[in-house]
């Protein structure tokens, strides 16, 4: 199975709920797609809303390669239960964010050969993205310090001090 995961951000990501449904009519194993805000229909993808905690790891689990937005936790999910990898970063200019942080960390991620980026999905270029992060994983190039070393990363900023406003925005939880 394929898992797609948009992560809890109260904006829709239909850039890549749309292409990884496409992905689904092109491919011979199911496609799961959680949807989040995402105003689009799947129609080739089973798709879900939102999930818990424990729901989504056990599809973490049992996927084969997780395809993912450049959320933190999502990341952390995936690398931790070392499958591939392939990231799409929400963009600003397309509604999917405030600002386009996700990119930096996918663009590093990729650079250290830990995931796949795609900046902009279609279901042709998810499927070459997944052979790709299913020869990286192989390799071994998933696998290793990253988790414990963005984890530190993570609990460092989450120490930082944040600008007054930030998280009523993103309804008192940090997103991805």
């Amino acid at each position: 199975m394929i898992l797609v995961t948009v992560g809890m951000h109260s904006q829709p990501f239909d850039r890549l709920v749309r292409a990884a449904d496409g992905l689904g009519a092109i491919v011979y194993e199911p496609v799961l797609i959680q949807r989040g805000a995402s105003c689009y229909a799947t129609t080739s993808s089973q798709s879900f809303d939102f999930t818990d905690e424990t729901s989504m790891a056990a599809y973490v689990s049992i996927a084969r390669v997780v395809i993912a937005h450049g959320g933190a936790g999502s990341i952390l999910e995936a690398l931790g239960a070392e499958k591939p990898l392939v990231l799409v970063p929400r963009l600003r200019r397309f509604g999917e964010c405030l600002d386009d942080h996700q990119v930096e960390l996918v663009e590093a991620l990729a650079k250290q050969g830990r995931a796949v980026a795609v900046m902009d999905p279609s279901a042709d270029r998810l499927r070459a993205a997944i052979k790709e992060a299913s020869r990286l994983t192989r390799s071994g190039a998933n696998a290793g310090g990253l988790q414990s070393a963005l984890g530190d990363r993570l609990l460092r900023w989450s120490q930082e001090p944040k600008p007054k406003g930030l998280l009523p925005v993103l309804g008192g939880r940090r997103g991805g």
